[in-house]
Parts: structure tokens; sequence; C-alpha cells
């Protein structure tokens, strides 16, 4: 089955969404990204481009249909583009796709997305990743499990699963769930799901909020990582508040989630730094073969 990965944005992130995108390139022999625009500019970039493995949705497609989504964009900006994750992944699941990768487009894969499906099961038609930095079962107000990356199949309880998701966050319901945005929603999908028929976390994967917790001695010679005891094949960064500015050719880390890590040890671990380095040289890469201004 071909590969498709969902990713949205408007102009601000769209040097991110390409820079996943050239990831994607990298990693994987055949797939579509469903690139859903949410403002004009990065729609007609997107388009004026006509890159091979892009599919370019526009925001407007789906409001035109929808009064409360379009209220949304006008009300509460923010909340209108968390909202669309899971819309627009239910809108696919719709149009009849079978099966579907959501990524943030701030995110960056190091191994082939296939191979990340692969290590779900089967069986599994959900996957979800935790947040690594406490431990299950203890409330957190952000919840247990991160939207960054998200994977669903078009069967019983992914179907389930995604439509009672999208409903949630469009409609502001179960507002106990709805202190993080779309994401403590999350912390029901195990709730609803059989345990046989979802995949919870179990790969490496690499965040802000969680470096601490992993030994990245071995990231960049075999991509795998230490995590509790354990050798994890590395998939993913999430660069959650990465901020940058070309003209001075300067970047910071994350520009929230210090709490965490400080921002100095990004600095002074060398395994570390080499990841956001890098990270920024593809940011650079990016603008310069796209021309985004």
């Amino acid at each position: 089955m071909k590969l498709n990965v969902v990713t949205l944005s408007d102009k601000n992130y769209l040097s991110k969404g390409l820079a996943l995108y050239e990831s994607l390139i990298e990693t994987n022999s055949e797939f579509t990204l469903h690139y859903l625009c949410l403002d004009s500019e990065s729609y007609s970039k997107l388009k004026d481009l006509s890159l091979e493995n892009i599919r370019v949705y526009s925001a407007d497609e789906l409001t035109s249909k929808d009064s409360t989504l379009e209220s949304l964009k006008v009300s509460n900006y923010y909340y209108f583009c968390m909202t669309c994750a899971s819309y627009f992944m239910n809108h696919l699941f719709e149009l009849g796709f079978q099966e579907i990768t959501y990524a943030d487009s701030d995110i960056l894969f190091y191994r082939s997305v296939n191979e990340l499906i692969e290590s779900f099961g089967e069986d599994s038609q959900i996957a979800i990743f935790r947040h690594r930095q406490f431990p299950m079962g203890i409330p957190r107000p952000q919840g247990w499990f991160n939207v960054g990356v998200i994977h669903f199949k078009n069967e019983k309880f992914g179907r389930k699963v995604l439509r009672w998701w999208s409903d949630c966050v469009l409609n502001r319901k179960h507002l106990e769930l709805s202190t993080c945005g779309d994401q403590k929603y999350l912390d029901k999908f195990p709730e609803m799901c059989p345990s046989e028929f979802i995949f919870i976390d179990g790969v490496g994967h690499g965040a802000p909020w969680h470096w601490q917790t992993l030994d990245l001695s071995d990231i960049h010679e075999n991509l795998t990582v230490g995590f509790e005891g354990n050798k994890q094949k590395y998939f993913f960064t999430h660069f959650s508040q990465f901020s940058y500015d070309l003209k001075k050719m300067e970047y910071t880390a994350t520009t929230q989630h210090r709490e965490y890590l400080p921002l100095s040890e990004y600095n002074s671990n060398p395994n570390l730094k080499k990841i956001y380095d890098d990270y920024f040289r593809k940011i650079i890469t990016v603008n310069n073969k796209y021309r985004i201004q």
C-alpha cells in the first residue's frame, strides 16, 4: 500500500513543512504528502512548486462546507490550526484513504515511515507516542501523548476514534480534555480501542520535553537511542518551538519547554547540538532550494 503522510501549515511554517518533505524523500521510496495549506500564500507557493510527491489542499475547501470550522478560523485562528489536524485526517478517510500517518510540519524523519508502520504490527489501527518526561497514569494538563505523529487505519476502531476526536475538538466537547488544545483527547484513545489494536510508543523519538530521558550516544552513527535501559531505533524528532533568523544565520533550539532541559544543554551536549545544527542547515537548504521568502 502506498504511503500517505499528512501535514498542514500556513506560510509561517512552510519552510519547516518542506524540510519534513525533504526528510520523507530521503527515507521513503514512494509516498504522497497530503499538505493542507491554512492560508492562500502557502497554497499558492506549493501549487507553483508542483512537487511530485505533494498533493496540495486548501483549508478553504473545508471551511466552505462547514460553518463551524469557518467561524473558528475567524474567531480563534490558533485553535483553528489545531482543529484542522484531526478534521483533515477524517476528511481523507471520507475520501477513501485506507491508512494515513499524520506528522506536524516541524517533524523530521530519519528512517522510513513504512518501517515505522511495520513496527506497529499488522493489527494496530492506531499508533500514538508518549510524552516521556513523566510516567503514565499521573494526570497532566498537556496529556500523556503528543500529537506530533499519529497513525490511523480506516478500519473499525481507527475510524471510530478519529471521528470522535475530530468532533470533540471542533465542537469543544469534554472540556476536561481541552486543557491543551487537541492533545489531551489522546488520553482517551486507549480506553476506546482494545489493546491489541493500538500501538503506544515503543520506538525512539525525540523532542524538547524529553531529551533528558534519552541516551544519545549512538544516535548519529547507528540511529538508535537508549530509553529506560532499552536500545530503540530512532525514527523522528519533533522540533517544537524551533526559532531561526536566516539574516543573522542563527537559531534557538526551542523558545519554550526549557523547564525540562536548560537551553545551555543544547550547546554543551555535542550529540544534541548536532541534531539541531543539522535541522538548521536543512531549513537553510529548503529556503534556498524553493526560494521561500
